[in-house]
């Protein structure tokens, strides 16, 4: 397991970006990579731990908590996802319409474009840049 330090961009219907800096672990078993660390999901500072998967050319991230869920990003596909919030279950899709991925041994960098979706219907449009350095690249 190597250490790194993840800067994670996201920018909702095209809105001004939340950008959030996290410590880390990245190891890698079976051809995938593994990406472990708690992340801040609400406006109140909540973190849940959070396990983000690459595999081929999809993302699967999986929180644990209050907002329990796992999300699977692979282009042009719909996947089912029910996201978990304190007030309650909101079943989604998510539509993933680009999956730009750059990958070293020393960089794992993620750029998402998708939307997640309810009964047919945009319920919110996401950019996602995830970028993950191990720490002693810094």
């Amino acid at each position: 397991m190597n250490p790194v330090r993840i800067t994670m961009k996201v920018s909702y219907d095209g809105q001004e970006a939340e950008l959030q800096t996290m410590s880390g672990v990245r190891h890698e078993r079976d051809g995938k990579i593994y990406l472990q660390f708690m992340q801040t999901i609400s406006t109140e500072g909540a973190s849940t731990p959070t396990l983000l998967i690459v595999e081929n050319s999809t993302v699967r991230v999986h929180r644990k908590g209050d907002y329990a869920s796992d999300f699977l990003f692979d282009i042009d596909n719909r996947h089912p996802v029910t996201y978990n919030t304190p007030m309650g279950a909101l079943p989604m899709e998510t539509d993933t319409r680009q999956l730009d991925l750059f990958i070293s041994d020393e960089i794992l960098k993620i750029k998402m474009r998708y939307n997640l979706m309810s009964n047919d219907q945009i319920m919110t449009a996401v950019d996602m840049i995830i970028h993950a350095v191990v720490e002693q690249h810094i």
